[in-house]
C-alpha cells in the first residue's frame, strides 16, 4: 500500500468517478456483472486516447495499486500504471460511502469497465467508448474486507441499530450485495 500523500508530489492525475454502474456481456468476463466507472478527465486526452488506442489494439499492460488516505478512511485510491498502448498513470478516487459496492464489485470480479466522461455520462450509454481493465489480486483483499464491513457496520449503527444488529444487518448486506457480482449473461443477442 502507498502513501497518497505521494501521489500528489508525484504529480500524476487524481480522477473522481462521476457515475457508476454494471454490465454484463456474454462475451466478456464469462457473462459476469462487471462493475462499471465514468470519470471525468476534465478534458485530460491521455485517458481518452487510452480507451480509443486500446478499444483498437490487443490487450495492453497495466498495473494496479489500491491504497487508501492517511487518517482518512473514506476515500480509496486506485492507481493505474499502462505501459500498453500508451504510457499513462493515474488514480481513480472512490468515497466509501457512496461508492462501496463499486470497489466491492471490482475486487470480487477483479476488474471493470473504464469511461471518460462527465457528470451527465451515463454507463448505459452505448456510444461512450470503453474499455475493460483486469484488475488482479494485489494484496488489498483483506485490508478492504475490514475496511468495507467497518463502514457498512457503522452505517447501521448512525442509523440507531446496536452493535449486534449492525454487525447481523452487515451480514445480510454483504451476501445480498455479492450476490450480484456471480450473476452471469451467457446469452448471445
Amino acid at each position: 500500500m502507498i502513501n497518497l500523500d505521494r501521489i500528489q508530489r508525484i504529480n500524476w492525475p487524481v480522477y473522481e468517478v462521476v457515475s457508476d454502474g454494471a454490465i454484463a456481456h456474454p462475451d466478456i468476463a464469462e457473462g459476469r456483472v462487471i462493475p462499471a466507472v465514468v470519470i471525468d478527465t476534465k478534458g485530460n486526452q491521455d485517458v481518452q486516447e487510452l480507451i480509443s488506442t486500446h478499444d483498437d489494439s490487443p490487450p495492453g499492460d497495466a498495473t494496479y495499486t489500491w491504497s487508501t488516505k492517511p487518517f482518512n478512511k473514506s476515500i480509496i485510491f486506485l492507481t493505474i500504471k499502462f505501459d500498453k498502448p500508451l504510457q499513462i498513470q493515474f488514480s481513480i478516487t472512490f468515497n466509501i460511502p457512496k461508492q462501496s459496492i463499486i470497489i466491492d464489485g471490482i475486487i470480487k470480479s477483479r476488474g471493470f469497465y473504464l469511461l471518460s466522461g462527465n457528470s451527465r455520462s451515463k454507463v448505459s450509454d452505448l456510444s461512450i467508448k470503453r474499455i475493460v481493465c483486469e484488475v488482479p489480486n494485489t494484496g488489498f483483499d483483506q485490508i478492504w474486507e475490514n475496511i468495507y464491513i467497518k463502514s457498512i457496520i457503522k452505517k447501521y449503527q448512525k442509523n440507531g441499530l446496536s452493535k449486534k444488529s449492525a454487525i447481523e444487518a452487515t451480514n445480510k448486506h454483504l451476501k445480498s450485495s455479492r450476490q450480484l457480482w456471480s450473476i452471469r449473461n451467457n446469452s448471445h443477442t
